[in-house]
């Protein structure tokens, strides 16, 4: 990689740092780390809704097999079955975004635990060698540790600058009226989706 590269790499993300309030940062990456564990979670029913066809259909294969009679017909490949995403939860109404502090020794174990998702890898020559499923499987989880990882740099630069830090979040209008929140006004840029 060239130098020239790596400055503007650079300068273009202190621009867009810039660009953005701390607030609607930290809530774009909640969104997107939540979207990615729901895009997870619902491989994860889908896989296990699979497994559970499978096991059923070998069940019944292995009871007409003991009893001596013929095998039932083979039903539908469950792989060929659409795959039908979770229902969403819906709009429940307003949201306000909030803001509240983030204990101290929340912070420590920030600080202390951080890990770079870049620097962890699997060995780029053993993910080669592996099936697709599996770098498929390890892209996803590389992806939710990137945005953790940002989630947490921004906690701890908060940190390093105040002396504290805030977390910023969505919650509904009749949540955020709760203890130990207090409302915030958030650019529109944290609004989009």
């Amino acid at each position: 990689m060239a130098g020239g590269d790596l400055s503007s790499r650079r300068r273009s993300k202190r621009l867009k740092e810039a660009s953005q309030s701390e607030a609607s940062r930290m809530i774009k990456l909640k969104r997107e780390w939540r979207v990615l564990l729901d895009r997870r979670m619902a491989d994860i029913e889908a896989h296990k809704k699979d497994e559970e066809v499978r096991h059923k259909a070998l069940v019944e294969l292995i009871k007409a097999r003991l009893v001596g009679a013929s095998p039932p017909p083979p039903c539908d490949p469950p792989s060929l079955l659409p795959v039908v995403p979770p229902p969403s939860a819906g709009p429940s109404g307003a949201k306000k975004v909030v803001k509240q502090r983030v204990p101290q020794d929340r912070i420590d174990h920030m600080i202390l635990n951080l890990r770079d998702p870049y620097n962890d890898g699997y060995p780029l020559e053993k993910l080669r060698r592996r099936d697709q499923s599996f770098r498929e499987s390890y892209a996803e989880s590389r992806a939710i540790q990137e945005k953790l990882f940002e989630y947490r740099q921004a906690i701890i630069k908060q940190f390093r600058q105040n002396g504290y830090a805030e977390d910023y979040a969505e919650v509904d209008a009749a949540d955020a009226n709760a203890e130990g929140y207090v409302e915030v006004e958030v650019e529109d840029d944290a609004e989009e989706n």
